[in-house]
């Protein structure tokens, strides 16, 4: 069930990419060849719920005519990326756990969607270990 909301979620974002990119703003976006389309470049970590939603959302981008790009980073990089324009979209932002960036580049960057709005974060051990808390 998370898996197709998941997907559902991509898809959606990247139709209003779509919708939102359209207006005729020809701005500084490079041009591919493909009208007024912009390259779009996502940011890339290597953690592994990074990974399949950009591929998946880079290649309806690609089948709806955009250059699509990949810069692969750490997550302090690619929030300083996107705050400068040299990253446009990033899948894979965790709150509360990446705050720190959100917040710091909230004059220039936009959050607009979420995949996991319940999920935890946290330390984890296995039950052998009999730690119950941080103190431990």
């Amino acid at each position: 069930m998370k898996k197709t909301l998941f997907i559902l979620i991509t898809i959606g974002l990247s139709i209003a990419m779509y919708g939102c990119s359209s207006s005729g703003d020809t701005g500084d976006s490079e041009d591919t060849g493909d009208g007024d389309k912009p390259t779009l470049t996502f940011g890339v970590t290597n953690w592994t719920s990074t990974v399949p939603p950009t591929k998946i959302a880079g290649k309806i981008l690609e089948n709806m005519g955009y250059k699509v790009e990949e810069i692969n980073a750490d997550a302090g990089s690619v929030y300083t990326g996107m705050s400068n324009g040299d990253i446009d979209i990033f899948m894979d932002s965790w709150y509360p756990a990446q705050r720190q960036y959100i917040e710091e580049y909230s004059d220039s960057i936009e959050s607009i969607s979420v995949s996991y709005s319940d999920a935890n974060s946290g330390m984890v051990v296995p039950k052998y270990m009999d730690i119950n808390s941080a103190e431990d």
